[in-house]
């Protein structure tokens, strides 16, 4: 009568509710779901049998055995009187149609599925409807699996539009709310669902690989080896593929927890990766690329990911009977929630977030022509209505709300005829979810459509609506989702269309909304108001900069680079100094010539570079770049060690000796294989000599005179600019003597220096690419100089640790002389560098 210490024993209805998850979980470790799952949803190369094999104590489990031992028993539960019972039996539905037969499909599970969708318990059929996700995901990969038997293949696939879709539209109008706002949720991803994820016969992988892998490209590729793997792609898989990653794990556990746990253990190993990473021969690229900041590396494995989804759309086209049931009969309820409205406002901006969320999918299973030939532009009125709040009229209003409310049926709702109406408010969510896919959407879509001028202020076309509503936000983090793939967006116009835009995007740019916002105040923050902003832009222009040609960049983005270089916060400063050699570059005379003939190209090419030169060194350097021992704030003359480092790093990655690389030039059209090569690769012999005379004639000089500068940071960061010099510079008699100074210096100073040496050259890339962030704010000499010590990057926090004595001596001599020395220059401009130059994220 009593239960384990004193507990209630398990109810019968909790019994038989576990055992439906556990026949699930069994029937998920059939062979036939693990061969499918690993070669649609999984790498190509591993085959989940093993990890199921280890998850079942080295029994396999076959289609036969599921449907001998496992169906039986979990249709006696789908007809139990308790809704529990049922309501689990329903989630395990998915499990069982993928590790089971065609025959099971068709003849058990599909009707058990239909009967359950008018059951009397509204629980049950609102289960009914969160399901069908999962339920044509896994018809998918049934029908993936008979290869070489297309009839069966087409048979399932007839089921599921025969079966699936007329489940959906009955849910839809459901008698019960609940119930319809169930399915409403799950609509966007269940059309999404008819995408072909797997492969055709004698491929090795659908694109499921594409977005599990990072692109679909290799491991040993320089940017996974510069860290750059598919940490992007599943987010941007998710805007393709609602709930398909979600998917994998629960159609096939087996392998989803052998993923886990290669992820867990990667994470915790990654430290380790990185060293050991020299052990073996790395490329001159990929131990190049190590140096550089993330955010150059990790946004080429999004794009690459994008256009290979892009790609597999145009060579997999879904099945043009799926497409036709989706247009007839769930596009037209999917497109009525952007105008869902009701008495409830949070339920009608629940439901525009869905359908937001959703739309990079569903425009991805429709394709060009769905947007372009269709004669309702259902998906244009979507989208419009989303960005926009410009709804339909007040018949169509009514007749889409009363279709969700069961009164009539959706196709009729959506046909109804469109006038405007005042535009709505657009709910803060859905501006953020669209502004975060759009170039994702205008990437399906193509230059042809993105670029076509609209039909009036009713229906915009798509830049405009980027202008308006979208880089012209009121709200930061609208802003922000766009400013992150503004490049990706530009490079699908032409260079007619790209300039034509550049004027406007610079006027937004420098308006008070991005880089403007400095000059507003606040009183808890004045200086740093919007800096994720600055941030981004930082990030992003670079790839600007390869998109215009000389003459655009000096007259528009320059100015921004200025403005970005002169910044508060220290984050900002340091993304944009990897900008500086692609600025460069782009001056170089042929590049000059090549924009425009009419322009003296040595004359623009030596003026251009001159402003650039006197730039810097009057705000990094000052006295005009007279030695600079004490002279300035150290952090100014770091970051101009930085770039020279960032020009060094350019010049031999530019060196480009493979016949097969392309060359990207700021005056080349940026073709869809180009938008994922570096900035700084593929320079001509023109543009190499110009860059390499800038850095050893006009930048080095300067920087070597700080092998005798006062503070020892700016000599260890010109340790470190001076490792990755190319090789022709680290032989001049000259720069090796210095660099055997400082290192015989450095290691006389601290004991740990020599260990640090033998360490492999990633600990030097770690020191350029990561600078760590001091606080802001005015304290004692004691409290800056801990603060410069928990900010300084990877080499000095392994210096510190193994400090002696001397160490700690010389780092206060340090601070005294450098209080000191801006003591006696107070007067002077920049001369704030531990109150202005050194504005951390902490105390953002």
């Amino acid at each position: 009568g009593g239960g384990i210490g004193g507990m209630e024993p398990p109810s019968p209805e909790d019994l038989k509710t576990v055992a439906a998850n556990l026949l699930a979980e069994i029937a998920a470790l059939s062979t036939s779901s693990s061969s499918s799952a690993s070669s649609s949803l999984a790498s190509s190369e591993t085959s989940t049998d093993s990890s199921s094999s280890g998850a079942s104590g080295g029994a396999s489990v076959t289609p036969r055995m599921v449907s001998a031992l496992l169906l039986p028993p979990v249709l006696a539960l789908l007809s139990d009187p308790h809704f529990r019972v049922r309501r689990a039996a329903v989630q395990s539905l998915p499990r069982l149609l993928a590790g089971g037969t065609v025959d099971d499909a068709a003849s058990y599970l599909l009707p058990a599925l239909q009967s359950l969708a008018r059951d009397d318990m509204y629980r049950v059929r609102k289960s009914v409807g969160e399901c069908l996700v999962d339920m044509s995901r896994s018809l998918m990969l049934l029908s993936d699996g008979q290869h070489g038997n297309d009839g069966e293949r087409d048979r399932l696939l007839q089921l599921r539009r025969e079966t699936l879709i007329p489940i959906c539209t009955t849910l839809l109008a459901d008698p019960n709310k609940f119930v319809r706002h169930g399915m409403q949720q799950f609509l966007g991803p269940f059309i999404a669902s008819f995408y072909p994820l797997g492969p055709k016969d004698g491929e090795a992988a659908g694109v499921m690989r594409l977005l599990l892998s990072g692109g679909g490209g290799d491991a040993s590729s320089p940017v996974a080896a510069a860290g750059g793997g598919g940490q992007q792609s599943n987010t941007l898989g998710a805007r393709f593929f609602p709930h398909a990653n979600g998917m994998v794990g629960r159609l096939n556990p087996g392998s989803a927890a052998a993923e886990a746990a290669e992820a867990a253990a990667a994470s915790d190993e990654a430290d380790l990766r990185r060293l050991a990473a020299d052990a073996r021969c790395l490329t001159e690229e990929e131990e190049l690329l190590r140096h550089l900041p993330p955010f150059l590396v990790t946004s080429r494995s999004d794009q690459a990911t994008l256009r290979g989804i892009v790609t597999h759309r145009q060579t997999h086209p879904p099945e043009l009977a799926d497409l036709e049931a989706v247009r007839t009969h769930l596009l037209p309820p999917f497109v009525a929630l952007a105008d869902y409205s009701t008495a409830d406002e949070n339920l009608n901006a629940e439901m525009k977030v869905y359908c937001a969320y959703s739309l990079p999918g569903v425009i991805l299973l429709l394709g060009r022509k769905g947007w372009a030939n269709d004669e309702q532009m259902l998906l244009r009125k979507c989208f419009l209505s989303l960005a926009t709040g410009v709804r339909t009229g007040p018949s169509a209003a009514s007749a889409a709300t009363s279709s969700m409310d069961g009164s009539a049926d959706a196709p009729t709702a959506a046909a109804a005829s469109a006038s405007v109406l005042d535009p709505a408010p657009v709910p803060l969510p859905v501006k953020r979810c669209l502004a975060s896919s759009f170039h994702t959407m205008c990437c399906i879509l193509g230059s042809d459509i993105v670029s076509a001028p609209g039909d009036g202020p009713i229906r915009p076309g798509i830049l405009q609506v980027f202008e308006h509503y979208f880089l012209r936000d009121p709200d930061d983090t609208v802003r922000l989702n766009v400013m992150r793939t503004l490049p990706s967006l530009l490079s699908l116009l032409d260079p007619a269309g790209r300039t034509k835009f550049l004027p406007t995007l610079h006027s937004i740019i420098v308006g008070d909304a991005v880089l403007g916002a400095p000059r507003k105040r606040s009183a808890t923050n004045p200086h740093l108001l919007n800096w994720r902003q600055r941030d981004a832009v930082s990030q992003i222009l670079p790839d600007l900069v390869l998109l215009y040609g000389p003459l655009e960049v000096r007259q528009y983005l320059w100015p921004v680079l200025q403005m970005l270089l002169a910044d508060k916060v220290n984050a900002v400063r340091d993304d944009v100094e990897f900008c500086i050699p692609t600025v460069l570059r782009s001056y170089a005379p042929e590049n000059v010539a090549a924009a425009d003939r009419s322009v003296n190209a040595k004359t623009f090419s030596r003026e251009a570079c001159e402003e650039v030169v006197t730039y810097l060194k009057q705000s990094l350097l000052e006295n005009g770049g007279i030695s600079s021992r004490t002279n300035g704030s150290y952090a100014r003359r770091q970051m101009y060690c930085r770039t020279c480092a960032a020009l060094a790093i350019a010049l031999r990655l530019g060196k480009a000796d493979d016949a097969d690389r392309i060359k990207t030039s700021p005056t080349d059209e940026v073709t869809s294989d180009d938008r994922s090569r570096h900035p700084y690769e593929s320079y001509t012999p023109s543009e190499y000599r110009h860059m390499h005379s800038l850095l050893e004639d006009v930048f080095l000089p300067d920087a070597l005179n700080m092998r005798e500068d006062r503070v020892s940071n700016v000599r260890l960061t010109l340790v470190d600019a001076l490792k990755v010099m190319p090789q022709e510079i680290l032989e001049k008699e000259t720069v090796k003597t210095i660099l055997t100074t400082l290192e015989d210096e450095a290691r006389t100073w601290d004991v740990g220096f020599e260990e640090y040496g033998m360490e492999a050259s990633s600990a030097a890339a770690s020191s350029i690419s990561t600078r760590g962030r001091s606080t802001s704010t005015k304290r004692s000499t004691k409290t800056k100089a801990e603060d410069r010590k928990a900010s300084t990057p990877n080499r000095r926090s392994k210096f510190d640790r193994s400090a002696g004595p001397k160490r700690q001596e010389a780092a206060q001599n340090d601070a005294k002389k450098e209080k000191e020395s801006r003591q006696d220059g107070a007067n002077k401009e920049g001369d704030d560098d531990d109150d202005d130059d050194n504005t951390s994220l902490s105390s953002i």
